[in-house]
C-alpha cells in the first residue's frame, strides 16, 4: 500500500504522458509557467519533455534492439553504470533513439521553458547550487574551477534522478548538471535539424548544435538557465547526453516492460 501511495502521489505532482510511468514525461504548458523572457514563449505550443535523462540502460536497449553499431562502450556496458546518463553519444545517434521512441530531441527554447526560462536562475530556482541541486565541477572534480566548497558525491556522471533538490517545481530531473543536453537547434542561426537518418547530407555533421545544461565537469554559471554552448552534430564526448521531447498531441509509444518499472 505504501508503494501505491507514493505512485499516487507522483501522478497528482506532474502531468504525466499516457501510459509512460517508467519514462516518464512531464507536460510542459506555456500558458502555465510564468517564464521570462514573455515573448520568446509566446508561439511555444504545450509539449512533454522526459522527467530523466536517458540512461545507459535505455541506450543500450536501443542499441541491442536495433543492432545499432554506436559507441563500442554500450555493447558490454558495467552494471554498476547502467542508470547513470548516456555519454558518448553524438547528436545523431540521441535524435535517432528519440525518433525510435516516438519522440524528438527538444528546441533550445523548448528546454529552456522546461527549465523555467531566464528568469528563473536555475531550473530549481534562484538559491545557489549545492552537493543535493546538481551534479557539477565541485571538491570531487579537478579542474581549476571547481567550486571546493561543494560536494555532490561524484566525480563524474551520477545516476539519472539523483539530486532531486535540483528539479524543477514541474517535475524534470538533471536539468543543470551530469551531462549537457543536446537540443534540435543550430547554435549559429536558431534554426531546428532535421534529422534524416541515412539520407542526412554530409555537411549536417559538422553543424554545430546547441547544448544546455552543463555537466559534472562544468563550473557554476554553465548551470544556469541562461546559458548557452556548442558542440560539432557528430562529437561523441564523455561530457554530453540528451532527454526527448514529444509533441503533446503525438500518440505516445510505450517503451518496454523494463522501462515501466524504472520510475524514480
Amino acid at each position: 500500500m505504501k508503494g501505491l501511495s507514493l505512485l499516487f502521489c507522483l501522478i497528482l505532482l506532474v502531468d504525466i504522458a499516457p501510459a509512460m510511468a517508467g519514462e516518464r514525461m512531464v507536460l510542459i504548458d506555456p500558458g502555465q509557467i510564468k517564464a521570462t523572457p514573455k515573448q520568446r514563449f509566446e508561439k511555444l505550443k504545450p509539449f512533454y519533455i522526459d522527467s530523466f535523462e536517458v540512461s545507459i540502460r535505455q541506450f543500450t536497449e536501443f542499441i541491442q534492439q536495433t543492432n545499432y553499431k554506436g559507441y563500442k562502450g554500450y555493447r558490454k556496458p558495467r552494471k554498476q553504470d547502467l542508470e547513470k546518463g548516456a555519454n558518448r553519444v553524438h547528436w545523431f545517434e540521441a535524435a535517432r533513439y528519440c525518433q525510435w521512441k516516438g519522440k524528438r530531441l527538444p528546441t533550445e527554447t523548448e528546454w529552456l521553458l522546461a527549465a523555467g526560462g531566464e528568469g528563473r536562475k536555475f531550473p530549481w530556482g534562484n538559491d545557489h547550487i549545492d552537493g543535493k541541486r546538481a551534479n557539477h565541477c565541485d571538491v570531487n572534480c579537478t579542474a581549476p574551477w571547481a567550486n571546493f566548497n561543494n560536494d555532490d558525491h561524484f566525480k563524474r556522471m551520477a545516476p539519472v534522478g539523483s539530486y532531486p533538490g535540483g528539479s524543477t517545481p514541474e517535475g524534470v530531473y538533471d536539468l543543470a548538471g551530469n551531462v549537457w543536453e543536446w537540443t534540435s537547434t543550430v547554435y549559429s542561426n536558431g534554426e531546428s535539424l532535421v534529422f534524416k537518418g541515412k539520407e542526412q547530407p554530409l555537411d549536417d555533421m559538422e553543424v554545430e548544435m546547441v547544448i544546455k545544461g552543463g555537466s559534472y565537469g562544468s563550473k557554476d554559471e554553465q548551470l544556469q538557465n541562461g546559458h548557452r554552448s556548442k558542440s560539432a552534430a557528430s562529437l561523441r564526448s564523455s561530457y554530453v547526453g540528451f532527454r526527448c521531447a514529444k509533441d503533446k498531441d503525438r500518440p505516445v509509444r510505450i517503451g518496454s516492460q523494463k522501462d515501466m518499472t524504472q520510475a524514480k
